[in-house]
């Protein structure tokens, strides 16, 4: 916590990484005032050298702040994709797979695990459970003002003005 902000950033690690002043690494204040997402610090020449690499040369820790920049998780993660069809994770083997499925084989969930899954997942599929404040209610309901359904037979869309090759209302949802 600085004052009443709570940091998403674990510092004691950043330390590892940087020799200088930390508010010197390229995104910096960014990092420090959102309180919503977790920011990670990064390596620039990561894109370059692979982490095991850079550790062997002694050029991963204790590096300067030009050399390091911090990310979002996710946009740390999307960095760093693990296999070559642009997906995030490993892609598992047959016998893996095969592995996993029978260990999980035979386990049940306790009354109180599925009670407590069944609390978390509440509310609408949009929300999962989140309720939004006054304030986010009414900014929503501003950017929807005006806008209507249109659809040309195949898509449904919400705009203000019907665009070309559509007519006004909204496809029937097809049932499974």
């Amino acid at each position: 916590y600085i004052g009443k902000i709570f940091i998403m950033i674990n510092f004691k690690i950043v330390k590892n990484y940087c020799k200088d002043d930390i508010s010197l690494i390229e995104n910096y204040n960014k990092a420090i005032s959102d309180s919503n997402k977790m920011w990670q610090c990064h390596h620039r020449r990561e894109n370059e050298i692979p982490r095991k690499k850079l550790i062997e040369i002694g050029e991963y820790f204790h590096r300067p702040a030009e050399e390091l920049i911090f990310l979002t998780k996710s946009e740390h993660n999307t960095l760093h994709k693990k296999d070559n069809k642009n997906r995030l994770g490993k892609t598992c083997s047959a016998e893996a797979k095969r592995k996993m499925s029978s260990a999980k084989k035979g386990k049940t969930l306790s009354e109180e695990a599925k009670r407590k899954i069944s609390e978390s997942l509440k509310g609408n599929k949009h929300t999962l459970g989140k309720h939004f404040s006054e304030e986010a209610k009414k900014k929503l309901s501003e950017a929807h003002k005006g806008h209507h359904w249109f659809n040309n037979g195949i898509k449904a869309v919400q705009a203000k003005s019907c665009p070309e090759g559509f007519v006004r209302g909204r496809l029937k949802k097809k049932s499974v």
